[in-house]
């Protein structure tokens, strides 16, 4: 072979033997990562990582007597399970436009959970859809926010109320008597369930005659105002059957609406009415086991934080009638709640209507 040949091949293979380390050499750095000086210092502490998240529970108000109840549970649950701080806010009054504030004013990005005893749930409907938007998790408490919007609610079975009415007067009159109705608007998403529930069970007794179905529109001073009128005009009325208390808020001496002897039934049995029930004022009280309202709730607002789901999660506390009978019972159990207490009061609830 020529010697010119041999030498050229041999300085070909040299390069070619150092371009390949040149290409190795350039992909070892570039899988190592080359140091781009960005002007940081790289001993710098790294910024504090941001607060932890929260769950506000919200009430409706400063007086409402299912709030305290409500706390009680929750601040018990949330003690149990120490998984997420909860925080619990409730406004001066009980008032729409109070709770509207204070739910406008929860602008913290660190809270991702909300559980709201709502009091008009049309009227708080555009604060919670600005929540919901942001990526809080709702659960409603006694009124329900718009299933949009929730992913749980905790309260009451607005047609088993209407149908204990039902039972409360028939038990009360002896299955005959002249009954008068008070109502809201029969479209409320609460106060219209109960309604409807309490005309179909009554109908069942034919004893029982409903000469007047009446709205004081939820407000107490003009249910007040129209159950006096009536009563004035029908003096040997039986009984007036309300779905709610309107009239007993912020009264004075029920004389100024009801005939003597004129029974009266309604939804309630919160402290305000012991002493009516058992003056005799109020002949029965459809009432609420309220003891694991803040616990339900707590509990489907945090398991959709852990685990969202398009699945609603639902609690309807379980009803009673109260008399003056069985007033004392209730009231055991009552306080027993307000200390969060459970265990004791279930033993005490034989009488409750799921």
């Amino acid at each position: 072979m020529n010697p010119l040949s041999v030498r050229l091949q041999r300085s070909l293979r040299i390069l070619g033997g150092m371009y390949g380390l040149f290409w190795l050499a350039y992909f070892c750095f570039a899988i190592m990562g080359c140091k781009e000086d960005t002007g940081l210092d790289p001993t710098a502490t790294a910024p504090a990582a941001p607060p932890s998240s929260y769950v506000a529970v919200v009430g409706a108000g400063r007086g409402d007597p299912f709030w305290p109840i409500i706390q009680a549970s929750a601040v018990r649950y949330a003690e149990d399970k120490k998984t997420v701080e909860v925080r619990y806010l409730n406004p001066h009054l009980v008032s729409p436009q109070a709770q509207i504030d204070m739910l406008e004013s929860l602008s913290d990005p660190r809270m991702r959970g909300l559980c709201v005893q709502i009091i008009d749930s049309e009227a708080v409907r555009p604060a919670l859809e600005k929540l919901a938007r942001r990526g809080v998790v709702v659960v409603s408490m006694i009124q329900p926010a718009p299933e949009s919007i929730r992913v749980g609610h905790v309260g009451f079975d607005q047609f088993a109320i209407g149908r204990l009415l039902a039972e409360a007067t028939v038990e009360a009159l002896g299955g005959q008597g002249d009954i008068m109705i008070l109502h809201a608007d029969p479209q409320h998403p609460v106060f219209g369930p109960r309604l409807t529930a309490l005309n179909e069970a009554l109908q069942l007794h034919p004893g029982i005659h409903v000469l007047s179905r009446v709205s004081g529109q939820g407000n107490p001073r003009d249910s007040r105002r129209v159950m006096a009128d009536l009563s004035a005009r029908y003096p040997r009325l039986s009984a007036w059957v309300m779905v709610d208390d309107w009239p007993l808020r912020d009264a004075g001496p029920t004389d100024s609406f009801l005939n003597p002897g004129c029974r009266l039934i309604t939804f309630g049995g919160t402290p305000s009415h012991w002493p009516l029930i058992e003056d005799g004022t109020i002949t029965a009280a459809v009432a609420a086991h309220g003891g694991d309202l803040g616990t339900y709730a707590l509990m489907y607002c945090l398991t959709a934080l852990g685990t969202p789901t398009l699945f609603e999660t639902v609690y309807h506390a379980p009803l009673r009638i109260v008399r003056a009978a069985n007033l004392e019972e209730y009231k055991r159990d009552w306080h027993y709640w307000l200390e969060g207490d459970f265990l004791h009061s279930n033993a005490g609830v034989s009488s409750l209507v799921k």
